[in-house]
């Protein structure tokens, strides 16, 4: 199986903030911290898989943007903090401003991945990400729109990857193991990096994966409790 392993079948997890009964004193501090904020530096290059080809951004990594936000907003006595938690939903990540009694957060569902350094880069991207949403940052190239003109070798429409993407979710309803839908993902994962598969259609192959998964399993479960 490939490197770049599913996670297990999960329910839908909640994306959600919280904030203390009063932040009258928490918001005015923020937006003088805000306010002082030195540019963010991208200094961090990825790449991602869009409509066929590798794209190129920049990004500030985490160092960079705690080097910008950081001194400012200790010096208003807003203090960020983050740490992970293990709930009926899985590991989340929690991502607090704190001022005195006073709070905002933002909890986010963190993915598990076999191959651990995977998992670390998730993890990382999910840190900027919830820093970024708090403090209203834009510290990321757009990468979504980097290759948002024509791209006719590339076209949503291939007809290659159409085929290939119906021969997935069809091989995916017809397995009854466990096992057998893995081994089905893990070969569009292997055909993603390859560039031989749209990279868009993953999100949904893996819906339709832990759909039959727990189909499966949930079978498994009324077979077991039939008397003999």
């Amino acid at each position: 199986m490939s490197s770049l392993a599913f996670p297990q079948p999960r329910k839908s997890r909640t994306v959600y903030r919280e904030k203390s009964m009063s932040v009258a004193k928490l918001m005015p501090a923020l937006a003088k911290a805000m306010a002082e904020f030195t540019p963010i530096a991208k200094d961090g290059e990825g790449q991602v898989l869009r409509g066929g080809k590798m794209v190129k951004y920049r990004y500030a990594t985490h160092d960079s943007i705690n080097r910008s936000t950081k001194p400012a907003l200790l010096k208003h006595g807003v203090v960020p903090s983050q740490e992970y938690c293990i709930s009926e939903e899985g590991i989340t990540l929690v991502t607090t401003l704190n001022f005195g009694d006073e709070y905002i957060s933002s909890t986010l569902p963190i993915r598990q991945y076999e191959d651990s350094q995977r998992m670390k880069a998730h993890m990382s991207y999910m840190r900027r990400t919830a820093l970024e949403g708090l403090l209203c940052l834009s510290a990321e190239d757009d990468a979504d729109g980097a290759d948002a003109g024509p791209q006719p070798e590339a076209a949503a429409s291939n007809p290659t990857w159409a085929a290939q993407e119906k021969l997935a979710v069809d091989a995916i309803a017809g397995v009854t193991t466990v096992a057998q839908v893995k081994s089905i993902l893990a070969k569009v994962v292997k055909k993603i990096q390859d560039g031989d598969m749209d990279p868009h259609c993953l999100g949904m192959l893996e819906r339709v994966a832990v759909q039959r998964m727990e189909v499966i399993t949930e079978g498994a479960k009324e077979k077991e409790m039939v008397p003999a």
